[in-house]
């Protein structure tokens, strides 16, 4: 396990840190302001301890199945909508 930088940037704006989790979106709100999807700006939500897993559902259900942790809350950032339901709900049951 290690700290992830739990992190949203506008594009082209992505931090070059190793240990940033978080994606590309058009604004977002920094904690104190609204950040506009034209500004050159990425924020850090906050530092979460955890692992951090990338790919498609079925790679990442396996990365799950195998690891020894128990987590206390799962993050998940889907870039589409096909099988999101099933991949929850066998998340679940993992």
């Amino acid at each position: 396990m290690r700290d992830y930088k739990v992190t949203f940037w506008n594009p082209g704006c992505m931090p070059a840190d190793d240990d940033v989790f978080g994606c590309a979106t058009l604004g977002f709100a920094d904690g104190s302001r609204w950040v506009e999807p034209t500004e050159k700006a990425s924020a850090c939500w906050r530092t979460l301890r955890g692992e951090a897993y990338g790919g498609s559902y079925d790679e990442m259900l396996a990365a799950r199945r195998a690891s020894e942790a128990r987590p206390v809350a799962i993050l998940v950032l889907f870039t589409g909508e096909a099988g999101n339901d099933r991949f929850v709900d066998t998340l679940q049951d993992v």
